[in-house]
């Protein structure tokens, strides 16, 4: 938001080119263009995290988190060992596999965040 203050004084105020501005901010000139023809700030608008791949796994996983929950900690299942489970093997892959990153997994149980 201030960089588009900034791109506005400079442009109409101090009269810098769009180049130039565009060399001095680290930007595209198209951007600074956008930034000039914008009458409003832009908004952040997405509210939740889209999970795609996630899926059908969701409520197995869901339930495995809750129910690791209960357990002694040194029992619960890691990110990884659930992440295996819905790999496909080298030879018999499963019907459906997850074909996700291991990262989006990880997060939603380090996170204990509900889906």
């Amino acid at each position: 938001m201030e960089q588009i203050a900034e791109i506005r004084r400079c442009y109409f105020i101090n009269e810098e080119s769009i180049s130039k501005l565009a060399k001095r901010l680290n930007l595209s000139r198209q951007t600074v263009r956008r930034a000039l023809k914008s009458q409003e700030q832009p908004v952040y608008q997405r509210n939740v995290q889209p999970t795609p791949k996630l899926g059908s796994f969701k409520q197995q996983l869901v339930s495995w988190l809750e129910f690791d929950a209960k357990l002694p900690r040194r029992q619960r299942r890691t990110a990884q060992v659930c992440m295996n489970v819905y790999r496909p093997k080298a030879i018999k892959a499963p019907v459906v596999s997850y074909s996700g990153l291991y990262e989006t997994r990880s997060d939603k149980s380090r996170n204990r965040i509900t889906w």
